[in-house]
């Protein structure tokens, strides 16, 4: 598990240092995020994202060949024609782009798109699940826990979210996290 959001206990508006270092208390069912470094180090997978609204009605996807790129500020890189779910492919559009947080613009966007949270940004809000945390599912701001494919709406808001990488090659990754 490499995300967890589902109460708003723990704020995901961090810097770039704590983002690549991780934060919350990973391994645990609370809030938290591994940390760039450590996913990174995972090599390549399966990403696997489940989400919850207000309803509350379930989404997932499923997106192989996910990796980061720990030599170009973390970018992302999946398979973008191998989506499967009911979420909506709002992850293949941020495809290529590099990881950016308020304190570390790497994004493609010719403004600043990292305001209150770090996520890879391509054109800002299709997806982030580091947004802010609204229990109500509703974002007045468009800064959310959003995916703009679940109701083609920036103003709505997940009120849980999980993401989850299965390894393809468990040794490669037992290996360079001795």
């Amino acid at each position: 598990v490499i995300q967890i959001r589902k109460d708003g206990t723990q704020s995901f508006d961090q810097n770039w240092s704590t983002y690549e270092s991780g934060f919350g208390t990973v391994g645990s069912s609370t809030e938290h995020w591994l940390g760039l470094s450590a996913i990174a180090r995972l090599g390549s997978g399966t990403l696997r994202i489940e989400a919850t609204d207000c309803i509350p009605t379930s989404y997932y996807g499923e997106w192989s060949a996910f990796e980061l790129d720990s030599l170009n500020n973390y970018a992302i890189s999946l398979n973008v024609t191998s989506y499967i779910g009911t979420i909506g492919d709002s992850l293949s559009h941020h495809s290529g782009e590099s990881f950016s947080t308020p304190d570390a613009d790497h994004d493609s966007s010719s403004g600043t798109c990292a305001t209150h949270s770090g996520w890879w940004f391509k054109d800002c809000r299709e997806a982030d699940l580091n947004g802010k945390y609204y229990a109500t599912c509703d974002a007045p701001s468009s800064d959310g826990v959003i995916w703009y494919s679940v109701q083609n709406d920036f103003t709505f808001s997940f009120n849980t979210a999980k993401m989850m990488v299965a390894v393809d090659d468990k040794e490669s990754y037992e290996s360079s996290s001795s």
